[in-house]
């Protein structure tokens, strides 16, 4: 990632570009320039071939990226995760809700809690002894 990174830097200083202008010219942000000049972020193939036209670099942007070695391909800051997922067995994560409590509606509620119940729908207030904190989550309203 940094040899293309350079490469950029190189390619984009001989143009008589800075990076804000390169980066208006292929429709990116300025850092996603600056990320990639530093070896920070790779540099994709349909931007480097766009990137490759702007600068007239005959392609050797492109050439680069397409012959990258592998491991250059993965930011070294990602390889632990990535080791981690070749050697699981499954991928899961939890996500409580997808509307944050504040903005519960009541149904919304029931329909949250009753997947944690096991999938047995009841009422909001007939599982209130069992779990004393649904019913006080359900009448709490945001202040106007």
């Amino acid at each position: 990632m940094k040899l293309v990174g350079k490469l950029l830097a190189r390619f984009r200083t001989e143009a008589g570009m800075t990076q804000v202008e390169l980066a208006l010219a292929a429709g990116v942000q300025e850092d996603t320039i600056a990320s990639i000049e530093q070896g920070r972020r790779s540099l994709v193939p349909d931007l480097a071939e766009t990137i490759d036209d702007l600068l007239d670099t005959k392609g050797a942007l492109s050439t680069a990226v397409d012959n990258m070695p592998e491991y250059d391909l993965i930011p070294l800051w990602a390889e632990h995760y990535l080791n981690m997922e070749h050697e699981a067995l499954a991928l899961s994560w939890y996500d409580n809700q997808v509307i944050p409590g504040l903005l519960q509606t009541k149904a919304y509620a029931e329909a949250v809690f009753s997947m944690f119940l096991r999938g047995t729908p009841a009422p909001l207030g007939a599982r209130e002894e069992s779990h004393p904190g649904l019913g006080g989550a359900a009448r709490r309203r945001i202040a106007p």
